[in-house]
């Protein structure tokens, strides 16, 4: 990529990615602890775990405005909606190329 996006799309796809990995992360070691300390399963640990962090964030952003949440909801699936657009795009220029078709549109404009 030659250019990056505009500072506001750069930082919240960097924000989006550094948060889900993070939470992942932090929701999997926290499951992992729990199976090893209750002998629980670890998709009932999992489970748990989720549930725990939908309360301390609830609890922590319940003045946020609902609209907010709403509007942040469609961005994250939009977001995941053209990403995996493009690599299906992507991979059906890889088929074609294969094939020996080497017709190209580009969804970037």
């Amino acid at each position: 990529m030659d250019t990056l996006p505009p500072a506001h799309i750069t930082e919240f796809v960097v924000q989006l990615l550094n948060t889900g990995h993070t939470i992942v992360g932090l929701v999997d070691s926290l499951a992992e602890a729990l199976a090893e300390a209750t002998g629980d399963p670890i998709d009932d640990c999992r489970h748990a775990v989720i549930a725990m962090s939908m309360g301390t964030i609830g609890v922590r952003l319940a003045a946020t405005p609902p609209e907010e949440f709403t509007r942040a909801t469609k961005l994250i699936a939009q977001a995941l909606d053209v990403l995996i657009g493009d690599l299906e795009r992507a991979a059906r220029v890889s088929d074609q190329r294969e094939r020996g078709i080497h017709t190209v549109r580009s969804s970037h404009g």
